[in-house]
């Protein structure tokens, strides 16, 4: 990265900074938002946020309800625990589980969401069993710190591994179990990168800006990540206020401001 690509990032960024400041509801802090002081917990915690991330895609969240049925959901899937879920089920043992305990339409059709969501549980069951610690997985994760190559290796990793968890959600996960040095690349900062000409409407393209951006102002990646996030949804979650996103107003303002 040269100095003239650092410079923009860094003023991109600043801009933005101000941009939320001036747009954020009065008496929120927005530091809650932006740092991210999450401890990785137990593999039995790394297992239920993967099946979180997994389930946050599609139409799955509508189907699954799975906020609503958690306590149902840790009792079959045996309290989150990797090892006791493949030693107990496979894909066709699990759904038939789901079957019995939930209303189903279309249960015969291989491309039922329930269905689909079985698989999921179990390929991430099998990839955890690797790990027999929290330690050991932090460790592994902690391999692929090295640059932004390396870094954005194991998404791709976990995409492979994981049926389900494409490289997106994969960054998600890893964010939301701590790692601040994994940002999303959702359609929001894919469309605010895209446009600003920072890099191509890609999410392997957009993750390396990101980190770019955060190594020029001397932040997180999740930092970032979450500065434009607020911008473009509007979404002040913590504080449960919802306020128009201003994504196409920061592009243009943007634009105008910083050449």
């Amino acid at each position: 990265m040269n100095n003239q690509d650092s410079e923009r990032l860094n003023a991109i960024f600043n801009y933005a900074q101000e941009f939320l400041i001036a747009m954020c509801p009065r008496n929120i802090s927005l530091e809650k938002y932006l740092e991210n002081k999450k401890n990785i917990g137990s593999l039995d915690e790394i297992y239920k946020r993967m099946i979180v991330t997994l389930v946050n895609r599609n139409m799955l969240p509508g189907v699954i309800q799975f906020d609503k049925r958690q306590e149902k959901f840790k009792e079959l899937l045996l309290d989150y625990d990797a090892n006791l879920i493949s030693s107990t089920y496979d894909e066709k043992s699990l759904y038939e589980i789901f079957k019995q305990n939930f209303e189903i339409n279309n249960s015969d059709s291989p491309k039922n969401l329930w269905w689909q969501f079985s698989k999921f549980i179990i390929s991430a069951s099998k990839f955890l069993c690797n790990f027999k610690t929290a330690k050991e997985f932090d460790n592994f994760v902690k391999t692929f710190s090295e640059n932004k190559f390396t870094r954005a290796a194991l998404p791709m990793l976990l995409n492979k591994e994981v049926h389900g968890l494409r490289f997106a959600l994969a960054c998600d996960f890893l964010k939301e179990i701590g790692y601040i040095d994994y940002p999303k690349p959702d359609v929001h900062l894919m469309d605010i990168f895209s446009s600003l000409d920072i890099c191509n409407r890609d999410e392997y393209e957009v993750f390396k800006a990101i980190i770019r951006m955060a190594k020029a102002c001397n932040k997180s990646a999740y930092y970032i990540d979450k500065t434009i996030w607020l911008i473009c949804s509007g979404n002040f979650y913590i504080d449960k206020i919802k306020i128009s996103g201003r994504k196409k107003e920061f592009i243009e303002s943007c634009k105008k401001n910083i050449k």
